[in-house]
């Protein structure tokens, strides 16, 4: 009888940590998604304000399911739309050093905030890709 307890006791602990495993990807998984998503909607104000200078640097969208899929993908429109806006600066900034960006930046109307965050999250682009 004690046999068969521990057996099913051992068969219940494996099956909870396979699914306390699987849940805890499909959490981090959501984490990430909304951290993108967060960055996507804070990048808005900054990329919308560089693509009016600047509207060439907006790339073509693709048709078909292959459009479709890059819509859905919040990481990719993050990642496109960081893309985007330092394009912007290089052209607003004609290719200069960095310590001329920010001036240039006031220039197109971002205040230190929004170039504070356009800067952090290349930064973290350049360790991820």
């Amino acid at each position: 009888m004690l046999n068969f307890v521990f057996t099913d006791a051992a068969v219940l602990a494996s099956v909870l940590g396979l699914h306390f495993t699987a849940l805890w990807r499909v959490v981090a998984a959501c984490r990430q998604w909304y951290a993108d998503l967060r960055a996507f909607r804070l990048l808005g104000p900054v990329w919308r304000r560089l693509t009016a200078m600047y509207p060439d640097v907006v790339l073509h969208r693709e048709h078909g399911v292959r459009g479709l899929w890059d819509r859905l993908d919040v990481s990719y429109r993050k990642y496109r739309r960081e893309i985007e806006c330092q394009d912007a600066l290089l052209l607003l900034t004609g290719g200069c050093p960095s310590a001329e960006r920010r001036t240039a930046a006031r220039h197109a109307g971002l205040d230190d905030e929004q170039v504070r965050l356009l800067r952090s999250l290349s930064s973290m682009s350049r360790t991820t890709v």
